[in-house]
């Protein structure tokens, strides 16, 4: 596992799904309806927001493929945040989803979720599984063909991608997201307590020997004497 260990980032203060309005681009301030660059705005805001939702709805997809929970999928999310604000750099010239891949992998490595050192496999096979109606072919050119400045053909794979221009651009971000740490924290509990990597098995484990609060996502431990009995 990296040595990349965040420090307190205050990025997020609880977990929600990644579907979750709250987490969608939020809008900076309009120009005056008068001003020329209102409908250039609009239209500008329009673009990040539908690449906003298509991307939670792709990490979904692909962390549920993967049976990874939703603590994963909001992390993934965040680090995608992060980059359409701040390195918007890294999707120029490139497909969203390659960005999306090696976003994944980033997060789920952190987090220990490759134990056994094939989480790139798996994230391109559940790629290509979730999208089979684009075709095999169009998967592989987006997993095997991604703009690289740093190769000297200009291309190479997501590997590449991420080990010579993605890690570069994100490796602050990862150093000191603290929600990150939480995560790392959180799956090695629950793989360390069962003795297995299936964290969303444990998971649903945890939540069946609690008592949710009424109308609410929170789950309460309770004594063994007072967990139901099925």
């Amino acid at each position: 596992t990296e040595s990349l260990m965040p420090t307190v980032d205050g990025e997020r203060k609880n977990m929600k799904s990644v579907e979750d309005p709250s987490f969608q681009m939020k809008s900076a301030p309009a120009p005056p309806a008068s001003s020329p660059l209102s409908s250039q705005y609009k239209y500008i805001d329009y673009i990040f927001r539908r690449v906003s939702l298509v991307a939670s709805k792709r990490i979904s997809a692909l962390c549920k493929e993967l049976s990874f929970p939703t603590i994963v999928a909001t992390e993934i999310w965040l680090a995608f945040r992060y980059i359409l604000r701040s390195v918007k750099g890294l999707l120029k010239d490139r497909h969203m989803d390659q960005v999306l891949l090696a976003t994944a992998y980033a997060v789920c490595r952190l987090a220990g979720l490759d134990p056994h050192s094939d989480l790139f496999s798996r994230l391109c096979t559940a790629y290509e599984h979730i999208n089979e109606d684009k075709g095999k072919r169009a998967c592989q050119k987006v997993i095997q063909s991604v703009v690289n400045e740093k190769m000297a053909v200009g291309r190479g794979n997501i590997i590449d991608f991420y080990n010579k221009i993605y890690m570069y651009e994100m490796k602050t971000y990862l150093i000191r997201c603290a929600s990150l740490k939480l995560l790392t924290r959180r799956v090695q509990a629950l793989s360390g307590a069962a003795g297995t990597t299936n964290v969303a098995e444990k998971e649903v484990q945890e939540r069946e020997r609690a008592r949710q609060v009424d109308g609410t996502n929170v789950y309460l431990k309770l004594p063994d004497s007072k967990r139901p009995r099925h």
